[in-house]
């Protein structure tokens, strides 16, 4: 069951934990499990995506930057800003 997080802006960094983020889509948290989870922030980042609000579309990177705290198991990734346009009613 997914946890409801807190309502970042666009552009912002969210920082979380891997075991955090693991858990909560009911994956294991062993090494196999964080390997995963890097190789999946790497093809995000390496993604493109196409997003569309009827008004707007986007097309682009999703992830703009994605850091990790090797020590900490913190996460901190930043979702590109430029997004905002499909999501901000002032657009």
């Amino acid at each position: 069951m997914f946890t409801t997080l807190p309502k970042k802006q666009l552009g912002n960094k969210v920082i979380f934990s891997s075991n955090d983020f693991l858990k909560s889509i009911s994956r294991n948290t062993g090494k196999s499990d964080h390997e995963w989870l890097k190789s999946v922030f790497l093809r995000l980042r390496g993604s493109d995506i196409e997003i569309s609000n009827g008004k707007y579309t986007y097309a682009g990177g999703l992830i703009f930057e994605h850091y990790r705290d090797e020590e900490t198991g913190k996460n901190i990734v930043v979702l590109n800003p430029k997004i905002v346009a499909c999501f901000d009613d002032n657009a």
